[in-house]
């Protein structure tokens, strides 16, 4: 049996022998593009995406996004209810970002569900790699019998594997609060620009596959949570991590569209959601659902920062 820490750990020093590697001499950021015969598509370099590989002035994005369907972990807690999440992020331009988010569901008396401050770091490992440091914490607001609830922290790393013509983007986290558990996603994306929108902007198509684990599936897929204790297995331990729970929950298929223009960002997608039965789920069936999501960002120098900051005084 492995701990979380453990397990954490070993991430963290794999992270750190690829960084030593790139760090101990003077390393070059590659800034390159893909072009193909075919279609003519175009995809730029994951790096040429990346705030903290470049000196840039800091970002203050505004964005919301919609979901035509609440789901977590591929369920969507047997309400037909749409939401709403609206952000702000600041991106320090130097790897460091900040980040606070509502999240608003129209199933409940109380729509405001939870509320999320996120705080992250990225870098360069080497001219393939990028890696990023994520922690979280949740603040809910209502319906304290949801499976979510369950959880009020996460913290956990992600890598990018830049592949070319695709990313191979795994991540592992642990959640934890009243329980805790492991969760990994193993994603595949692509981002192809489709063609110019204007003069200034342009429409791409970014499609992405995913695959999430969890070590809590039994725990948190029962059809009746405050059962839980009563019809668990007995070699079952809520508060402790076991690597043999490790089991697929989830497959989803994502096909967004994105148009850029200048500041902003509209993004349209459709998803398709396969969940893995777990043992305390009668039944479970493949579903679809739609969001759109609308993004501005905004460049800042210091002169800017101080006004701002000036104003909010």
């Amino acid at each position: 049996m492995l701990r979380t820490k453990t397990i954490l750990i070993l991430c963290l020093l794999l992270r750190f022998i690829f960084a030593e590697a790139v760090y101990s001499k003077t390393s070059t950021i590659t800034k390159s593009g893909l072009k193909s015969h075919v279609l003519n598509l175009y995809r730029d370099s994951v790096f040429n995406k990346i705030d903290s590989l470049a000196d840039i002035s800091p970002t203050i994005e505004v964005g919301t996004e919609y979901a035509g369907k609440i789901v977590f972990w591929g369920r969507d807690y047997g309400i037909k209810q749409f939401g709403f999440q609206p952000h702000v992020r600041y991106k320090t331009g130097k790897g460091l970002s900040f980040e606070a988010s509502s999240n608003f569901w129209s199933g409940y008396t109380a729509p405001l569900m939870m509320s999320t401050l996120s705080l992250g770091y990225e870098m360069q490992l080497n001219s393939w790699i990028y890696s990023t440091l994520n922690y979280e914490h949740w603040v809910f607001h209502g319906e304290p019998q949801l499976e979510i609830n369950q959880f009020q922290n996460m913290y956990g790393v992600e890598f990018i594997f830049d592949l070319g013509w695709i990313t191979f983007e795994p991540s592992l986290y642990h959640m934890y609060g009243n329980e805790q558990t492991l969760l990994s996603d193993i994603s595949l994306k692509g981002d192809y620009k489709l063609f110019n929108l204007f003069k200034t902007g342009r429409v791409c198509f970014q499609p992405e596959a995913t695959v999430t684990s969890s070590t809590a599936a039994d725990l948190l897929f029962t059809d009746y949570y405050s059962n839980l204790l009563d019809t668990i297995s007995t070699d079952y331990t809520i508060n402790t991590i076991t690597l043999s729970k490790f089991r697929v929950i989830n497959f989803e298929i994502t096909a967004p569209l994105t148009l850029k223009y200048e500041n902003f960002e509209l993004k349209p997608a459709f998803h398709f959601i396969f969940p893995v039965k777990s043992k305390y789920e009668e039944t479970i069936k493949p579903f679809t659902y739609f969001t759109v999501s609308f993004i501005y960002t905004g460049f800042l120098d210091k002169g800017e920062i101080r006004k701002l900051f000036g104003k909010l005084k």
